[in-house]
């Protein structure tokens, strides 16, 4: 995944279709952003479509998340 791009995400088994993601720390009127810094953000750092990744949510909470398409 590059910084910048336009994620599609696949969190816990359950597609977001509607919504567009970005890694960034600025709002942008394209996608809602996660932060860098997040436990999602460091997550999907430089990750490839398709790959299930594991990540730590509030509360400790083990959560999964899957890149479904990627808009460089």
């Amino acid at each position: 995944m590059i910084p910048g791009a336009l994620l599609r995400l696949e969190f816990d088994g359950w597609l977001d279709e509607d919504t567009l993601y970005t890694i960034a720390e600025l709002p942008t009127e394209e996608a809602d952003i996660v932060s860098p810094s997040s436990p999602l953000g460091h997550a999907l750092a430089w990750q490839p479509a398709g790959r299930e990744i594991s990540y730590d949510a509030s509360q400790g909470k083990a959560r999964t998340v899957v890149v479904r398409e990627i808009r460089v």
